[in-house]
């Protein structure tokens, strides 16, 4: 359970800090510029950590699931990669189909990228509380 409530405070944590620098500060300009008729002057925040906890809870029991007698920082960027997929997909090519957003692989461009940065590093962190956790859960000694 340790592992569990870990995993999922550093997943908000980085989850918030790196969406706020990336989103608010380091590219604010060009995504104001890109979806000028559809960018909100000021975020709705609870939205967005509501979910960033549903992301971190699904993505903590999965590693707690599949991440068992894994001790590749790979395998571990890896999976949560994959299940990233859903959310980077959405976010980088379902948005701009919805809105108008000008020009489109600009904006694709961006997503993408702050996807495969989150989620990679996402796994690794995952990766290194997730580690040892099959050894931790269970320990069977023979007579």
């Amino acid at each position: 359970m340790f592992r569990f409530s870990l995993a999922i405070l550093s997943y908000v944590v980085f989850t918030l800090t790196l969406a706020m620098v990336w989103n608010l500060f380091a590219f604010k300009g060009i995504y104001l510029e890109l979806a000028q008729y559809a960018y909100r002057p000021t975020p709705i925040m609870p939205l967005g950590v509501i979910a960033m906890l549903l992301e971190a809870l699904a993505l903590s029991w999965l590693f707690s699931l599949f991440y068992r007698n894994e001790y590749s920082l790979r395998q571990g960027v890896l999976l949560s990669l994959l299940t990233g997929v859903f959310s980077m997909t959405y976010a980088a090519l379902v948005v701009p189909a919805k809105f108008i957003i000008t020009p489109v692989w600009q904006y694709v461009s961006l997503e993408l990228l702050f996807a495969v940065i989150h989620y990679s590093v996402v796994g690794l962190i995952f990766a290194k509380i997730f580690r040892n956790a099959s050894t931790a859960i269970i320990t069977v000694k023979p007579k």
